[in-house]
C-alpha cells in the first residue's frame, strides 16, 4: 500500500491503529512498531489507549496539528479509536470506506462486493478525486 501511494507521487502521513489480535507475538508487534518509526508513521498500540479506547493525545499531537487537504481512512469497521483519530484531524476533505464508523465523510466508497483491497480502494479513490478535481 505504502509503495503504491509513494509510486503515485503523493505525499502522505500514516496513523496505524492496532485492532484486536493483530500480532502473534510481542516480537512481531515490536518489529512492526520499529517499521512504523522508521517510516515516520504513528503506531497506536492497544496499550496506549485508555479504558474508553481514546489514544494518548501526545502520540497524535503532531498528526492532529497538520493542516491536510485530504484525510483517507482505510478502516472499514466500526472502530471507535480510528473514528476518534479522524475526528480530531484538521482536514478539508475526508474520504473513507463503507461501512465506516460514526464519522461524517465527504466521500464514502463502497466495495460493491464482499471485500475491497486497500489497493483497489486507493485506485477507486484516486479516480474519483481526479474527476472531482477536473470538474467533470
Amino acid at each position: 500500500m505504502v509503495e503504491f501511494i509513494s509510486g503515485e507521487g503523493i505525499r502522505f502521513s500514516v496513523v496505524v491503529v492496532e485492532a484486536g489480535k493483530c500480532f502473534r507475538s510481542k516480537e512481531s508487534r515490536s518489529s512492526f512498531g520499529g517499521y512504523c518509526s522508521e517510516k515516520g508513521f504513528v503506531f497506536v498500540e492497544s496499550g496506549s489507549l485508555n479504558w474508553l479506547g481514546v489514544p494518548d493525545k501526545e502520540l497524535l499531537k503532531e498528526f492532529w496539528s497538520m493542516d491536510m487537504d485530504l484525510l483517507v481512512s482505510i478502516d472499514d469497521t466500526r472502530n471507535f479509536t480510528a473514528d476518534y483519530i479522524v475526528c480530531g484531524a484538521k482536514s478539508r476533505f475526508l474520504a473513507g470506506m463503507y461501512p465506516s464508523g460514526r464519522v461524517v465523510y465527504d466521500l464514502l466508497l463502497s466495495p460493491g462486493k464482499k471485500e475491497m483491497s486497500c489497493k483497489e480502494f486507493m485506485v477507486s479513490l484516486l479516480g474519483y478525486l481526479k474527476v472531482m478535481q477536473d470538474g467533470e
